[in-house]
Formats: structure tokens, C-alpha cells, sequence
């Protein structure tokens, strides 16, 4: 997964994503999960699990956490 910083307002120190097998977020299956402060991060699905799962992520900094990207599909 790879995504581009934001061009406004404070710098993130760090990003989180979550996971979810509903594209309205509800429940969150994972999350949020700290990546660290690169622009990219490698996810799998838990073993045996299939199906389609949807990822949002979101920088936080000592202000809080910013609104969520755009939500993104991937199929296992």
C-alpha cells in the first residue's frame, strides 16, 4: 500500500491504517494500526482469510490524527 503525504497544514510524524470488510468502516477489523512515517507499508490477510478487504489511512501528528484517505479495495 502506497500513498502520497498531504500537502497542507502540520507534517504527519506518523501514519495509521485501518481495515475493514465494509467500505463503511463499521466494524473496523484492524485499526488503527501505526505504519511508522514512510509513505508505503506492506499488509496481508491473516492466514486463511479471503475475501475483499477495504484500507483507509491517515497521518497523525501531536495535534491528533487527520481525516482518513480515500478508501481503497484489495482482494485476497
Amino acid at each position: 500500500m502506497h500513498w502520497t503525504a498531504p500537502s497542507g497544514g502540520s507534517a504527519p510524524s506518523d501514519y495509521v491504517v485501518d481495515a475493514a470488510v465494509s467500505s463503511s468502516f463499521s466494524p473496523v477489523l484492524v485499526g488503527p494500526l501505526a505504519v511508522g512515517s514512510a509513505t508505503s507499508t506492506a499488509l496481508t490477510a491473516p492466514p486463511g482469510t479471503l475475501g475483499t478487504f477495504y484500507l483507509r489511512v491517515a497521518g497523525r501528528n501531536a495535534s491528533g490524527t487527520g481525516a482518513p484517505s480515500n478508501i481503497v479495495s484489495v482482494t485476497f
